[in-house]
Order: structure tokens, then sequence, then C-alpha cells
């Protein structure tokens, strides 16, 4: 590590921090941040200063600043993630990573329901089936919740927040294009373009929320040099909520997710080759919520179903079909002002076609307590996980923090934050004809972290330290070809600061530094340093500019021989605002230096590219 670098790049970061203190300005500048409710940690809503745990929440502002852009580009803003495949061809098979960790070991919500597909190799969401412009905001939990969340949930949580109806109604439409393609592509014309329509309002005690997006892009090889490969796809939604009366509502959502995207494959040396292979992929998701409050309680349903198909047209064709079914039934009860509680039972059900129908089945029995009192918060609880095929298993959690009331605009928080988790190997990992192994043994682990969040009326700086033990982990073996299961402790560590500053009234900074290291672990394609500095500048009520610098380390291919350089990347974006007509017009250019790097040796990586559009609410 380069420890001049790293001082440097703290001074950066932390002089704005102590040299922002001139009182008249500070009493002019709201309390946003110290205010912030956040849920994912403990789910119950608890002010930020209350929570053990340090989450980043990225509100509809700063979503709507990326207009015209991927959720997998919004997400790896943020410190500690990386979407591996977000910067090659879109349709790009996408890997999630959390502090090292990988898809299997990330979870995804959907406004609290758990979504995955059994069929994937580590029994993910891929997060190329939701467009940006159905989100309304995300939480970001990293570290250990599977006490909480329950297996998958041993490297972090992604809770993503759908939009809902809307008082007065609404109806808006968004539009965008422009390109997407490599560094050496000519640009000819539109390559890309996106659509999508929304309507919401709310009748008496109903929401309404129908959504429908398209997208389409084809200007860009998923190999190195191929010819370009298309990517299409279609999203329908319905999201239906019922207050029926003051203590009982009910929402209901269904949502069709349909893509196609061209992919490439290998010759007769395994190395990737030019192809005209297809995939076609096609799900449902269905949501059904209810929630019943009593005196200092409430009782919560959340009930989820996918069922997800997956052509590969090729020559060596191959489809997936597979089924999620989720039941959580909680209890949230209140004892006091100090003492919350939560207990609950949650049940999943799998099923996929790897060689003939697989299945899975798990039940979960779980409890957790919330004490505060005078600064010091306590988060402890426990989960027993009784699965049909590994039996039963008992993770724990313990998070002691204390929070400084320093005045009554700012609070330093330390925290230290213990936890276990417990993940199965997916049915593709156990069954697949070529690569399954019916031997493998649940991946157990243990986290630890230990840090402090300083909140100020205009932002906050925060650093915590994460260790994550694994032991055994799941690995996929290059001596047999098949999955198999570590022979000795897997380690991950590091460190992660962020500072966060609303500087003025026209100036937001925002900026992440991240250190990941292993030992025996696999960080193949996942940078050991990696830090971004983004700026959102508001010249007016009208026109906002926004700009990110992002650096990513060295990094080892997926033959875990050959070092992959560093390279740094420069977005920019911009907004205007027009009243008459309600309309939004914004221009995106990633990659604005047309800086020539690798993200996956022999594939594709994009180059500059401009995306323009508009969105018009009425």
């Amino acid at each position: 590590m380069n420890f001049r670098k790293t001082g440097i790049l703290f001074l950066f970061l932390t002089t704005p921090l102590w040299s922002q203190t001139n009182s008249a300005v500070m009493d002019s500048l709201n309390t946003q941040t110290l205010d912030e409710v956040v849920v994912i940690d403990s789910r119950f809503p608890l002010k930020r200063s209350q929570s053990g745990r340090i989450v980043e929440k990225i509100d509809a502002q700063e979503i709507e600043r990326f207009q015209g852009l991927d959720l997998a580009e919004l997400l790896r803003t943020r410190g500690g993630i990386d979407i591996l495949g977000s910067r090659s061809q879109l349709g790009q098979n996408l890997t999630t990573s959390i502090r090292g960790g990988r898809n299997d070991q990330v979870l995804i919500l959907i406004d609290g329901v758990r979504v995955n597909d059994p069929s994937r190799i580590g029994t993910d969401f891929d997060l190329n089936f939701l467009p940006l412009e159905a989100i309304a905001s995300i939480e970001i939990l990293k570290g250990a919740a599977g006490t909480l969340y329950g297996s998958a949930a041993s490297a972090g949580v992604i809770n993503i927040t759908t939009k809902k109806g809307q008082q007065d109604g609404q109806l808006s439409w968004r539009s965008s294009f422009g390109t997407l393609q490599s560094k050496e592509a000519i640009i000819e014309g539109i390559t890309a373009v996106e659509n999508s329509l929304r309507y919401s309002d709310v009748f008496g005690n109903t929401d309404v929320n129908l959504f429908y997006s398209q997208r389409y892009a084809d200007g860009m090889s998923a190999v190195a040099g191929g010819e370009n490969d298309l990517f299409a796809r279609n999203n329908f939604g319905l999201n239906l909520g019922q207050q029926f009366s003051d203590n009982y509502s009910l929402r209901l959502s269904a949502n069709k997710d349909f893509s196609r995207s061209e992919y490439d494959g290998f010759d007769a040396s395994f190395i990737p080759a030019d192809a005209n292979n297809l995939l076609v992929s096609d799900q449902w998701r269905f949501a059904l919520q209810q929630n019943l409050q009593y005196n200092k309680g409430e009782l919560q349903l959340d009930l989820g179903y996918q069922s997800t198909e997956r052509d590969f047209q090729s020559d060596f064709p191959v489809f997936y079909e597979s089924t999620n079914l989720t039941l959580d039934l909680s209890n949230r009860y209140v004892f006091s002002d100090q003492l919350y509680s939560i207990v609950g039972y949650f049940t999943q059900q799998n099923t996929a076609n790897i060689v003939d129908e697989e299945k899975s089945a798990q039940h979960d029995l779980y409890a957790n307590l919330i004490y505060l009192v005078d600064g010091f918060n306590l988060n402890i609880g426990s989960r027993w996980n009784s699965h049909d095929i590994y039996g039963s298993h008992l993770t724990y959690n313990l998070n002691p923090s204390f929070n400084f009331e320093l005045n009554e605009k700012r609070s330093l928080k330390f925290l230290v934050n213990i936890g276990t988790g417990f993940n199965t190997p997916s049915l593709y990992q156990l069954y697949d004809i070529y690569s399954g192994n019916t031997d493998l043994e649940p991946e157990e682990s243990q986290t630890r972290e230990a840090g402090l969040d300083y909140l100020f009326p205009t932002g906050n700086f925060s650093v915590v330290y994460f260790e994550r033990e694994e032991n055994p982990t799941l690995i996929y073996d290059f001596n047999t070809y098949r999955y198999g299961n570590s022979v000795a402790e897997v380690q991950y560590s590091g460190f992660e600061l962020r500072y966060s500053n609303r500087i003025g009234d026209a100036l937001q900074l925002n900026a992440n530094y991240t250190l990941t290291e292993t030992e025996g672990g696999d960080l193949r394609r996942i940078p050991k340093h990696a830090y971004r500095v983004g700026i959102d500048y508001d010249l007016s009520s009208r026109w906002a500019l926004s700009g990110a610098f992002s650096r990513t380390g060295e990094r080892m291919a997926v033959d875990g021989m050959t070092t992959l350089e560093a390279y740094s990347l420069v977005d920019i974006r911009a907004q205007c605002h027009l009243k008459k007509p309600n309309v939004t017009l914004f221009l995106n250019v990633t990659n604005a230096l047309n800086t020539d790097y690798i993200e996956f040796v022999n594939y594709s990586s994009r180059g500059r590219n401009l995306m323009a559009g508009f969105r018009w609410e009425r």
C-alpha cells in the first residue's frame, strides 16, 4: 500500500471537514444528515445517529442525476462496491461484490422482499432486469446481516425501494438516446435508446403506480474486435397499495421483465471469440405485503415469488427455468423508547432445472433486540436456520455503538459489529452436470467491523475497518473443474473512508476510498485500491452540473496471473429544468477522456459515450 498517496487523499478529504467552521454559515444550512432515517440495519425506522451501523442511502435526488444511465453504474459509485461487468456491453453477466464478497454473499431486496434466481451460479438476482427510472431510493448495508436477512447476506444487503402512487396524480415520460460503444469505435449515430412511461395517483385510500420501460443498445461487441451485440429490455410494472384502516394496510406488486442479449463464445483454445449467440431472459415478480398495527407493535407479512426463464441459444443450447418463493412473517414490538424487538419466521422454497428439477427449502426463526439509552446503542440478535439438505445452523450478531452528541448539530459515533453468516451452495453448484459437486459443505463466515461516523449539519465523515473470515468457503477448483470447499480459512480485510459535505447552498462534495485485501481468497478483477471524488453543483434553480473522477487500482485477471493496469475515468453530467412545460433536460458524458482500459481480458470496455434526453411530468 502506498501510504504517501493514501495520506494525501486523507488530508484532501478531511481538510474541508474541519475548515467549514463559520457559525453563521452552519446555522443557515439544514440538518438533513443528522435527521436521516435508516431502516435496513434494524428493520426499524431509526435516526442515523441511533443506528449501530453505517448505512449508505441513495435518495431520489441523486437517482435523478443519473438519468439515462444504469443501476449498476449508480451502485458502483459507493465505496466498497464493485459491479463487475458494468463497464462492458449491456447484458453482460454482472457480479455484485461488496468488500470482496461475490454474488452469493450479497443479498438483493426489492421493497424489503428477497429476490433471486435459483438457476444462476450464485442464486443471485440479475441487476440487468431493473430500470433506474422505476427506483425511488436505495439503502446499502455492508458487512454481516445474516441475523435479520438470513443466508446470502454475509457481505452485505442492498434494498431497492420502488416508486409508489403519489397524491394529485402524476404522468411522466422519460426518453434518452446516445451512444454505447468501446473506445475504438467510430461514432456513426445513435446506438442506445431508452424510454419509460409512468402513471401514479391516489384514489381515496388506494395508491396506484403503473410503469413501462424499454431499453435498446447495439453499438458494442461483447468481445474485443467482434461484431456489435444487441441488448433489448422491456419492463412492465404495477404497484397497488390499500389502506383499509388506520391499523391495516396491504400492498400488491407485479412486474414482468423481458430481455434479449446477444453474447459471444470461445474458440478451440477457450479464448473469447465472436459468435452469434442469444440469451432470452423472461421473469415474473410478484409481492404481497400486509401490515397490521396494534398497541406498541406491528405484524408484517412479506410474500414474494419470482419465476425466471433463461434460454441460451447457441451451438450448445441450454434452457433454465426456476422459481423462488419466500415468506417472511415478523412482529415488531416497542417496549419503550429505549427497547425495541423483532421476532420472525422466514421460509424459502427454490426450484431449478439444472439437470432434472432440483429443489431446496429452508426455514428460519430469528429474534433481534435494540437497546438505546443515553447515547449507548446495542443491537443484538440470533437466527436459527433449518435447511433440507444441510440441517440446522445458528448465526448471531452483536453490534454495540456509542453516539456522542457534541452539540445539537454535531455527533460522533463509535461502533463495533461482530456477526456470523451462513450460505448454502446453489443448486447449480450442487447439480450441474459438468461442475456440480453434491459433497459441497455450506459456507460459514464471521465478520468484524470497527469504525466511527462523524455527523455535522452539512454532511458526514466515516471510516470503517472490516475483517471477514470464511471457513469453509465455496470455490471453483481449477484442478478438478468443479465447485469445492477451501481447505483452509480465507480472510478478507480492509477499510473504507467516506466523506460527504454540502458546501454553501450550491455545492455537494462526495468522496470515498476503499482498501480490500485477502489471505487465500479470490480478489480477481477486484482492485486493492479504489477511490472516487464527485461534485454536484447547482448553478441556479434550473441548471445543475455534476462531475466525478474515479480511480480503479491494479487487480488480477480471471487467470489469477495477469495483472491488469490501474485506470482513471472522468464522468460529466448536466441538467436543466424548465417550468413550462415541466421538463428536465439532461446530458451524460461517461469516460469523457476516452480512457483506454481493460475490465475483462479479451472483452470490450466502454469508451467515451454520450446520453442525452428529457423527463416530462404532468
